[in-house]
């Protein structure tokens, strides 16, 4: 009898109870995670932070459909820390 056997003469109802407590118990006990803040992220932020008032940033939303994933979420992020620190900002984009 190989292993392949075993495995099929197994209960659906266990294989399925197996499959559930794998899914539930990372839910139920987070494992906590570190989060690192990458050197260039950081240098991004101290450069807005150093926007004099007078002055606007401008950024440029110039990206395709396909890239929208990717870009948006770091470029809703550098808008939210730019008005957070109340800063003029001038977005421009070539796409309606």
């Amino acid at each position: 009898m190989n292993v392949i056997d075993l495995l099929l003469k197994i209960d659906r109802r266990i294989i399925y109870l197996i499959l559930v407590t794998v899914v539930v118990i990372p839910l139920l006990i987070p494992s906590p995670e570190k989060v690192r803040v990458m050197l260039p992220v950081e240098k991004l932020y101290e450069a807005v932070d150093e926007i004099p008032d007078d002055k606007a940033l401008i950024i440029d939303f110039v990206y395709t459909p396909q890239l929208k994933p990717e870009l948006e979420p770091m470029a809703f992020a550098v808008l939210r820390h730019a008005f957070k620190r109340g800063k003029k900002v001038l977005a421009l984009s070539l796409f309606a």
